[in-house]
């Protein structure tokens, strides 16, 4: 039976999970296509013994990143597709052999830095070939192929394809990675080179601390760091030359795709690919994968008419597709005279004449869909959560969830990653001017959007312990976000860094004052976690500069105070100490001595980051004057855990360990699990340069209760670390081996350099080095 009629797809054909996702997700493109809500009521009673599977477990049996699968929901989703009991029998087979292939060190899936592969993909026959032989050719010089083609010409998903094709055929398997660079977005610059090294070189295992400042730097060492790698790395939607440049990674081992509206002809060495709309044979034998071919063939005058009519454009090709897929009854003809009947024209006066079909999408969507639609117009980010669509709307999470899975459902959204969509440019624009008449008060949609971002942000930070928060008040109807872990708040952060970014330029240009400076607040301790100057930098700079004619001083001095840390970090000391003079007349103005005293802190942070020490500390004990009048225990606290640190740095450890017990002192009273954590780590330091080894392990110890209590991986590593170096000074050698290698491996997930170095000392202490160094 040919592939494309029913029971088409051969499982056996997969040689990896990821290869076996992708022909599920062609056998459910074979029978129709139905919604994963509606697949999974279906699924249910298919499954031995009977149960409810939620569509969202389903929809993620479909995606690619997937390690394993469960073959019983496998055998029960290709029943409920149409399979008989032989076809169900081979798919559970090759579901086994798969994962037996896996354990017994077979061919694994490794394409989770590259989007999902199309199930649909079709045509493109000679493109793909030219593609695949030019990236073929093995070593040499740098393969760099620059797709080139119009808007919704297909040139992600052939890139895409092509990269999932070559990967699995084992060309380029040791790393792929992938990024949209947003060069042709209306209303937003381009993606900052620069700020795509610092996503590359952190995927790379570079210690975020480690990341150097400049785009030429950093460009230099995404280079050193990916030579000798038989790499793949896709560039979609480049703008120019420029912003390319230096994302090349130089090795001659590496291929490079990129995609662009524009001709990239400058650029050395690039491979022009110039890519076309589909013929007329290609739109149909995509028309004829979404519907059937039977039906296309029993109206092969309209179904050209169709494709015909939107110039075989392969984007406007799959709209149509799915809404003729949704209607198995109505006549292709129909849709024939509804595109005649109106002249075909632009989207915001750029790409091709789209608008009419985007119109006949969206005009059969039902109102939840519409609405959500409207809503990515309005939201500012990159990518979307059913909870953000769900804030914009004012519908539950769960209703928001099935409205994108409909989108999807009609080719207007995409997943990029589990729960997370995406849109084409295209569409994107046409939300945006669809969204004026779905939401006629958008200013009120996006209050909501960013009540949710703030106050999931503030629940986020409540896991980092940051201090300080701004008080929220609560909004009718929304979902925010709660988290019971801090890896989880982490989690998100990371997740949603790029909107966050987007949200908050958003924020000030619709001054909106008081979200300006609280969002800020709320994300600091991420930002510095997470090692990201620049954005603690530019976040803190922009809201002070929306308030600098308000009336409202404190939040603009709390802002200024909020540029020296990062200022410092960047080597930009003329703007910290500049933002610090600003920031203490105003809290003179306000006689607010809370923010003295943050001056002060801040003021000494400086001075000890220039090597004056003795100055910094005197700068920390006038913060303890200043507090403890006021009953500020935190300020106290910071004062003394930063005066032990100068202390330790200058060799008095008699004070260093004084100072420290009156910091661990004030944090048990504050109840602040973050401080005891640093605190405790500071203290066991003092005893290890004391040579107190037996009490350096004990205070180690209880540090490493402590960041199991608090999951901070950073303090445990420290513990494991100092222990390890006690030990090796008792000469208990066997035990400091074993507090290395666990050191290593905690430090594989959060810093490999660091792990390399855990395990160079290791490897010094092993009994083959010490043998060696005997016999030398």
């Amino acid at each position: 039976m040919a592939e494309g009629e029913q029971g088409g797809v051969d499982p056996a054909r997969a040689a990896d999970l990821v290869e076996f996702i992708d022909l599920l997700g062609q056998r459910r493109v074979e029978a129709g296509s139905p919604p994963f809500r509606a697949l999974a009521k279906a699924v249910g009673p298919l499954m031995r013994p009977p149960r409810v599977i939620s569509h969202t477990t389903l929809r993620e049996a479909f995606q690619t990143r997937r390690r394993r699968l469960d073959a019983d929901l496998v055998v029960a989703v290709v029943r409920a597709l149409g399979a008989d009991r032989a076809e169900a029998d081979r798919w559970r087979a090759a579901c086994l052999r798969i994962h037996r292939d896996a354990k017994t060190g077979g061919r694994a899936g490794v394409l989770r830095r590259l989007p999902g592969d199309l199930a649909t993909f079709t045509g493109r026959d000679r493109d793909l070939a030219l593609l695949l032989e030019a990236a073929e050719q093995g070593t040499g010089p740098l393969i760099v192929t620059a797709i080139e083609g119009m808007a919704g010409v297909g040139k992600t998903q052939l890139a895409v394809h092509a990269a999932h094709r070559l990967v699995r055929s084992g060309h380029y398997t040791d790393l792929q990675l992938f990024t949209n660079l947003r060069g042709f977005d209306a209303d937003y610059e381009p993606a900052d080179p620069a700020t795509v090294l610092d996503i590359f070189l952190r995927e790379l295992g570079v210690p975020a601390a480690q990341i150097p400042a400049t785009l030429e730097e950093r460009a230099a060492m995404f280079r050193d760091r990916m030579h000798g790698r038989r790499a793949l790395v896709l560039l979609d939607n480049a703008a120019d030359e420029d912003q390319v440049r230096p994302l090349l990674p130089g090795s001659d081992r590496c291929l490079v795709l990129i995609t662009s509206r524009r001709s990239l002809a400058g650029l050395d060495g690039a491979r022009p690919h110039r890519l076309d709309v589909f013929t007329p044979q290609e739109a149909l034998a995509l028309l004829s994968r979404v519907i059937g071919a039977q039906r296309v063939q029993a109206e092969a005058p309209a179904a050209r008419a169709v494709v015909d009519a939107v110039g075989c454009l392969p984007l406007a090709v799959a709209l149509l597709a799915a809404r003729l897929r949704s209607h198995p009854e109505r006549p292709l003809a129909d849709m024939v005279r509804r595109l005649e009947a109106e002249p075909l024209i632009g989207v915001r006066g750029r790409g091709p004449a789209l608008r009419p079909v985007f119109d006949l999408s969206f005009q059969a969507l039902p109102e939840g869909a519409q609405d959500a639609l409207g809503a990515i117009g309005v939201h500012p980010g990159r990518d979307y959560t059913a909870a953000a669509i769900a804030a914009l709307v004012g519908s539950t999470v769960e209703q928001a969830e099935e409205e994108l899975e409909r989108l999807q459902d009609e080719h207007l959204v995409r997943e990029t990653s589990p729960r997370r969509y995406d849109v084409h440019d295209l569409v994107r624009d046409y939300a945006a001017e669809v969204a004026a008449d779905l939401l006629p008060d958008r200013g009120e949609a996006f209050g909501r959007l960013v009540a949710w971002y703030l106050q999931t942000a503030v629940n986020a930070a409540k896991e980092l312990n940051t201090f300080l928060l701004p008080e929220i008040a609560d909004v009718p109807g929304l979902h925010p976000l709660e988290f019971d872990a801090r890896d989880a708040a982490i989690a998100w952060y990371d997740a949603e860094t790029v909107n966050l970014r987007a949200i908050h330029q958003a924020v000030v240009a619709a001054g909106l004052f008081d979200a300006c400076w609280q969002l800020p607040v709320a994300l600091r301790d991420f930002m510095h976690l997470r090692y990201r100057p620049e954005d603690n930098f530019s976040f803190h700079r922009r809201a002070a500069d929306a308030l600098r004619n308000s009336e409202d001083k404190k939040s603009r001095a709390l802002m200024l105070l909020g540029i020296s840390t990062p200022g410092r970090r960047l080597g930009r000391y003329d703007d910290a100490k500049a933002a610090l003079i600003e920031a203490a007349r105003l809290y003179d103005e306000l006689d607010d001595v809370g923010g003295r005293i943050m001056v002060l802190g801040e003021q000494a942070a400086m001075h000890h980051a220039h090597g004056r020490s003795e100055v910094a500390a005197s700068l920390w004990r006038q913060v303890i004057g200043l507090s403890e009048p006021i009953s500020d225990r935190r300020s106290v606290m910071i004062a003394h855990l930063n005066l032990g640190d100068i202390l330790t740095r200058l060799g008095r450890f008699d004070e260093a360990w004084a100072e420290g017990r009156l910091a661990l002192d004030e944090a048990e009273a504050l109840d602040d699990r973050r401080a005891k954590c640093i605190i405790t780590g500071n203290l066991g330091e003092v005893l290890l340069h004391r040579g107190d080894y037996e009490a350096t392990l004990t205070w180690f110890a209880r540090l490493t209760a402590l960041a199991q209590e608090t999951g901070d991986r950073y303090e445990m590593v420290n513990s494991l670390e100092q222990r390890a170096v006690a030990l090796e000074h008792l000469g208990r050698l066997d035990e400091a081996r074993q507090m290395w290698q666990e050191a290593a491996a905690v430090l594989d997930e959060v810093d490999t350099a660091r792990a390399e170095k855990a395990r160079r000392r290791l490897a010094l202490i092993s009994p083959e080095a010490g043998t060696k160094q005997a016999d030398d």
